[in-house]
């Protein structure tokens, strides 16, 4: 395809060089610059001569169109609403001349509109003939290509016809899910887009084709649940038949809303894959639950839930058997359906978006890029309506890590989330706490059977899943585990916490969310834990356990047979030599798990004994097997007080004693004690005492935190009593979760003498005002500030019933310094400094309280003032010997300004160009200025560094590999620069002929720009091109 031939490589180039910004959430065939691209390739082409005025190469080509060409119906052609939705942009950003229909979102809102009841799908089909330049148009001189541009070609005054027509057709309903046995088709006519004359239309619901009319509606009674294949057929006035199919899922009008919720819950919605992190890719699915007054099948009020870690099972081949402790349709019941009464808001107005990891166990920054993608997913899928609905983001356990780690990056990145409120469920900010005698535990397990091959062989004979060593390393040695646990022992039985301490100085450099620009944001956290002191058990789990035989002592035959059997199976040759000793036979096993109390008590004890009494008399003992480990660090974090991980399933299926047998031939007794729990996630962490910034001790998570010694302030929940089960919601915590959906303080960011604070509720509160610092500021039981000096001070609101709220708010206005002017490749920086500390970590947490007004004046040129929320600035790459001066002053949020600051900047080439002025003469001949002639085809432009610049800019990023150059008509041109640049390509052949057709005695200043790999400007440089007919003669 002609297409494919020229502009493919150069969309992923421009792409590549140019800047996208605010590129999200705009409609990719409405993108400026690509529709730029495009319309300057195409702008010579004759567009009255494209048939039905469609042109396929002409268009952002978002699906591949020959799939819905209309001839068949196959499993990849099926068409859900983002294709059908991606077929409308395409079609319209091929129009060559007039669009062929309004936009693509007001297309979806108005199909929305008309669905006038859940049992009614409202579809929206578009069927069309367009254009596309034929493979062979460039070999057989159907078409012209040259310079960049495709223009019509002519053969002896006939007009070549590069092009050959194709049909493409698609429809989709409003929604994928219908609540009713019985539904109704609608064709809306404002919903119908064709540029085809058709004979019949013809709508295949299930009980084969009927004819409908636009405007007309069709019902089908479905007698059963299910999956449905909707067909259309077209057929048009030639007798061309068109096929195109959907699908749909039908849900009983019988059930409930909240019944109908169960297809949802366990079915995702989407599956969405993340930005590669160290060439790692994760996926989630999406599920979305809709509150019971949304029937619009799309997101009005997302409230999204991020799951922690919790990996899949896997059968060896990688087929996922279940998808873990946590889902969807778990968390929905749970907390949702089965406790509305306590959370009736959450319950009626918000839609359950919940975000189900495939890898959870990956790196926490691989599934945070996903969790990116999932967030622009939510917001692209919200209803399109005046005053669309802020994000809730509750992350639970890793999951509050992960919102956070993605919500920032994304703030850092200028990407809008759209949350105003982030909840923190029980997550390990500090990191995680698995006992670390478990951990030593696992590594001797993992040890025993590395060596005992055979019986690792049987123990792992029936697992679907994989070995047991494989599941062992895919929970306690995965990513996410060696970056979240406190503790965490490696494969050689170390410890090693090197990952972890990576991760959260990553973390604390981070930082937390703070909002998007403009709009109100909070974070609330809820940590399961209390600061009562764990009760602790003597040992979380003591297997004891002997097996004996008298059988194999009698019976020489036995001992011989069995001799070997034991040998191998034990991967031990001195048991079955004992075993070739007349007496009895015992095997007698330990395993202990303590929890680490002290530092260098014992919290691991494994050990596999074989006993012989031979000839009846004496004990001969031999090891099989041994391992011990002890608490080798002074954080003694199983004593610290923390939410719990609920073992009391696990202690049902295992805890137990027995002794058993047969006379002679054996018996068997083992005894199994196991504690109900295990101290988990550190109420300190989950409530990220220290902001992250300060090195763990023990008093950190011993001490109840105070508002300031948190990132969340008083917007916390810690539970009062005994600490409570790891993500657990019970009554009190859903009811203080309800409550806190719109309870919060609105108020300026730096405060004044006057200023009001409010609490937006919309329930009524005897609110109690406070803060925490009298001599900044005060407020009285109205909201009113009163400021008695400066700094930063936290504003409290109590609400009673646990309520409460806090800000921190600036008093006074900071100084700042302007930092020396940095060159970097394409642009000089300049930072502003806030000079008073105890201002400047208020001011990075919190971008958009002061406002930065700049000013900048170059050479004689007037001085030009803006403003912007940035305390840097960027300007462009300055031309040699340039003088510009920068300015700020500082705009605090009553308006007011300080005096200004100001830099200066003097610009400098690096290299020195060989040849600053060249003269063309009326015979086209090339001269420098000495009137030394230049051969045009081959001589260069050499660069040479300034001696003053070489040490500073002799890297890479300084060299240029290509350049831009810009003409006396202000009309840019990109061409190639390996270490020099040719003239022929600085000036070709049809600026040549531009520069000869001029007055003589013409002057013309040209810009050369030089480019680095990453198509930044290292340096702008003039040059001049003047056209004197008899040169060098005068």
């Amino acid at each position: 395809m002609m297409r494919k031939i020229i502009i493919r490589y150069g969309i992923i180039l421009l792409l590549i060089i140019t800047s996208v910004a605010h590129a999200y959430g705009q409609a990719v065939e409405e993108n400026e610059k690509v529709r730029t691209f495009l319309d300057n390739m195409f702008g010579t082409l004759d567009k009255s001569k494209v048939p039905h005025g469609l042109l396929r190469d002409f268009a952002f080509e978002l699906v591949d169109m020959d799939r819905f060409d209309g001839s068949s119906l196959t499993k990849t052609n099926s068409i859900d609403r983002q294709t059908y939705e991606m077929l409308l942009r395409t079609i319209r950003s091929s129009a060559v001349t007039i669009k062929p229909f309004e936009d693509v979102g007001n297309i979806l809102v108005k199909q929305n509109s008309a669905s006038s009841s859940p049992s009614t799908l409202t579809i929206s089909a578009l069927a069309y003939q367009y254009s596309v330049i034929k493979a062979n148009a460039l070999t057989d001189n159907l078409i012209q290509y040259n310079n960049g541009k495709v223009s019509d070609n002519y053969k002896n005054g006939t007009w070549q016809n590069p092009y050959e027509t194709r049909y493409v057709v698609g429809f989709c309903g409003q929604d994928s899910i219908l609540t009713s046995s019985s539904v109704s088709f609608k064709l809306d006519p404002n919903c119908w887009f064709t540029n085809l004359s058709c004979r019949t239309i013809e709508i295949d619901t299930g009980s084969g084709y009927r004819s409908i009319n636009i405007g007309s509606a069709i019902t089908e009674n479905y007698t059963t649940d299910g999956t449905k294949d909707i067909k259309l057929r077209i057929t048009l006035t030639n007798g061309k038949q068109l096929l195109s199919h959907t699908k749909i899922q039908v849900i009983g009008n019988t059930l409930t809303r909240s019944l109908a919720n169960d297809y949802y819950l366990n079915y995702p919605q989407a599956i969405i894959t993340g930005e590669p992190y160290r060439g790692l890719k994760t996926k989630a699915e999406v599920f979305v639950a809709y509150a019971p007054s949304n029937h619009t099948g799309r997101i009005k009020k997302p409230f999204i839930v991020v799951e922690g870690f919790d990996p899949r099972t896997r059968k060896k081949d990688g087929t996922v058997i279940n998808k873990g402790s946590t889902t969807m349709a778990s968390f929905y019941k749970n907390y949702i359906r089965d406790q509305g009464i306590y959370c009736p808001d959450l319950y009626l107005n918000y839609d359950i978006v919940y975000v189900d990891w495939d890898y959870s166990e990956e790196y926490i920054q691989a599934n945070a890029n996903t969790l990116i993608k999932v967030i622009q997913w939510v917001n692209a899928q919200k209803d399109n309506q005046e005053n669309i609905a802020t994000n809730v983001i509750l992350g639970q356990s890793m999951g509050g890590v992960i919102a956070r780690y993605a919500l920032r990056k994304m703030e850092d990145a200028g990407m809008e989330h759209q949350v105003s409120l982030y909840i923190s469920h029980d997550s390990p900010h500090l990191g995680a706490n698995v006992p670390l005698g478990a951990l030593y535990a696992l590594y001797g397990l993992s040890s025993f059977l590395e060596n005992k091959k055979t019986i690792g062989h049987f123990a792992d004979k029936y697992a679907d899943s994989g070995t047991l060593l494989t599941a062992i390393e895919k929970i306690a040695h995965s990513h996410a585990a060696k970056q979240l646990l406190v503790n965490y022992v490696d494969y050689g039985g170390e410890l090693n916490n090197s990952e972890h301490y990576i991760w959260q100085n990553e973390l604390a450099t981070l930082g937390f969310p703070r909002g998007d620009n403009g709009r109100e944001f909070r974070m609330l956290a809820i940590a399961n834990g209390s600061y009562f002191v764990n009760t602790l058990p003597t040992s979380y789990l003591k297997v004891d356990f002997s097996a004996s035989s008298d059988l194999i002592g009698l019976i020489p035959l036995v001992r011989w047979l069995t001799s070997p059997v034991l040998a191998w199976g034990l991967n031990d040759i001195w048991v079955g030599l004992l075993n070739l000793v007349p007496g009895k036979t015992t095997i007698k096993g330990l395993v202990e798990i303590n929890p680490g109390t002290s530092f260098g008590g014992k919290v691991t004890d494994i050990n596999l004994r074989y006993i012989k009494k031979c000839l009846w008399l004496v004990d001969v003992r031999h090891t099989i097997f041994s391992y011990t480990a002890h608490m080798n660090s002074n954080l003694l974090y199983d004593t610290y007080p923390s939410s719990y991980y609920d073992l009391a399933e696990a202690k049902k299926k295992i805890e137990g004693n027995q002794e058993d047998g047969i006379p002679i031939v054996g018996k068997y007794d083992y005894n199994v004690s196991m504690w109900n729990s295990i101290p988990f996630i550190p109420t300190s962490s989950a409530l990220c005492v220290g902001h992250g910034q300060q090195n763990p001790t023990p008093n950190m998570f011993l001490q109840s935190p105070d508002i300031d010694n948190s990132p969340f302030g008083a917007n916390i929940y810690k539970f009062a009593g005994l600490s409570s089960k790891h993500i657990d919601l019970p009554p009190l915590v859903l009811e203080w979760l309800n409550a806190q959906l719109d309870f919060g303080i609105i108020g300026p960011k730096q405060g004044f003498n006057g200023s009001q604070y409010i609490v937006n509720s919309k329930n009524i509160y005897n609110i109690e005002w406070s803060t925490n610092n009298p001599d900044i500021a005060t407020i009285d039981q109205s909201g009113i500030l009163t400021v008695t000096g400066n700094g930063i001070v936290r504003i409290t609101a109590k609400g009673g019933n646990s309520l409460e709220s806090s800000i921190e708010v600036m008093v006074g206005t900071p100084r700042f310094v302007l930092e020396d002017a940095i060159r970097k490749p394409g642009f000089y920086e300049i930072k502003s400094k806030c000079i008073d500390s105890q201002y400047a970590e208020f001011l990075n947490k919190y971008k958009n309280v002061l406002l930065y007004k700049w000013g900048i004046k170059t050479n004689d040129q007037p001085l030009v003032w803006f403003t912007s929320e940035s305390p840097e600035l960027h300007i462009s790459t300055l031309e040699d010997n340039d003088n510009t001066t920068v300015y700020l002053k500082i705009i605090d949020s009553e308006g007011n300004e300080s005096a200004p600051l100001f830099v200066r900047i003097s610009g400098q080439d690096i290299y020195d160009l060989t040849y600053k002025t060249l003269v063309f003469n009326k015979d086209g001949r090339l001269f420098n200025d000495k009137g030394i002639e230049l051969f045009y085809d081959f001589v260069t432009m050499p660069l040479k560094y300034r001696d003053e610049t070489y040490d500073e800019f002799s890297n890479a990023e300084w060299s240029p590999v290509a350049a831009i150059v810009i003409n006396d008509e202000n009309v840019p041109r990109g061409i190639p620069w390996k270490r020099k640049g040719y003239i022929r390509d600085i000036i070709p052949p049809s600026e040549k002929e531009r520069i000869l057709s001029s007055p003589d005695g013409k002057v013309m200043i040209y810009k050369l720009q030089l480019l680095n790999f990453d198509g930044e400007i290292v340096q702008q440089t003039p040059f001049t091109i003047m056209y004197k007919s008899n040169y060098p003669n005068n």
